[in-house]
């Protein structure tokens, strides 16, 4: 019996020490976003890799404003929405509310943003689905009806495509992302950034995984430096093996649940 335990013990410490071996945790920094086509996440840890390309558990929402929010005077269930700036095809959505913890929707536009209604993918939400009136009018259904005691600050948070995450070729503790749909201009965003893997395993996972910023009033183009490039090429060659689609198995509704809580920290340290 004593020799059964033991070999449990010496399993677990061995199952220990190799995660500890294979993951560290770092902190974010400073991040610039002076660049439309790229975001500089400067971090308190090296990461080290034979590849400059990592696989990444990240995303950027683009936080919108809102021109209105205010409750159907004729159907307590409605909730409508105006924006400040139109919807865009092709892209994915999630609306929140900063109190309401079951007042998530997340929603995708194909090539219609005008007469599309979305059901919520998710029963448990009090929302049961969203009607794109017009590229900036939003009509929330909602499963009970609204009340004068509940809160309606909401968000509305667009998700950016990003191409690549690098680590950078001249600084191992700045991560480059690359992204496919540019930054704006004046505009406040929300960087979610989880963990990074290198190519040999090592995990990087984030204590301030949620970094909230914003863009001055204007941005200027830069492509990825040529040592970058030329790596990264390199890189492709010697290794065809796509980066894994790592949110595949991560819940989007929870991730931004999370977020909520965040943004409730972050409101009250304002206030």
């Amino acid at each position: 019996m004593k020799t059964k335990i033991l070999s449990i013990l010496l399993l677990l410490s061995f199952g220990l020490s190799a995660f500890a071996a294979t993951t560290q945790e770092a902190t974010i920094l400073d991040l610039d976003s002076s660049k439309e086509n790229i975001v500089k996440i400067t971090t308190d840890t090296e990461i080290i890799s034979s590849e400059l390309k990592l696989a990444s558990e990240v995303k950027i929402f683009k936080d919108l404003p809102l021109e209105k929010v205010e409750v159907d005077t004729n159907d307590k269930t409605k909730l409508n929405v105006t924006l400040k700036e139109e919807l865009k095809e092709n892209t994915s959505y999630s609306f929140l509310s900063v109190y309401a913890i079951d007042w998530n929707i997340d929603f995708s536009l194909q090539d219609e943003v005008s007469g599309v209604e979305i059901e919520n993918s998710s029963a448990d939400e009090n929302i049961s689905s969203v009607f794109i009136k017009s590229p900036k009018e939003l009509i929330l259904n909602f499963k009970s009806e609204l009340t004068e005691s509940d809160d309606l600050e909401v968000k509305l948070l667009r998700e950016l495509q990003i191409s690549d995450v690098l680590i950078d070729a001249d600084n191992e503790k700045q991560i480059n992302m690359l992204l496919n749909d540019n930054l704006e201009a004046d505009s406040n965003y929300i960087l979610m950034l989880f963990e990074v893997t290198t190519k040999e395993g090592i995990k990087t996972t984030f204590l301030n995984w949620i970094y909230d910023f914003s863009t001055a009033d204007w941005l200027t183009t830069e492509e990825v430096n040529e040592l970058t490039k030329k790596k990264v090429l390199e890189d492709v060659a010697l290794n065809a093996a796509e980066t894994p689609d790592t949110w595949a198995e991560t819940s989007v509704l929870v991730v931004l649940t999370l977020i909520m809580s965040s943004l409730i920290f972050l409101r009250r340290k304002k206030a």
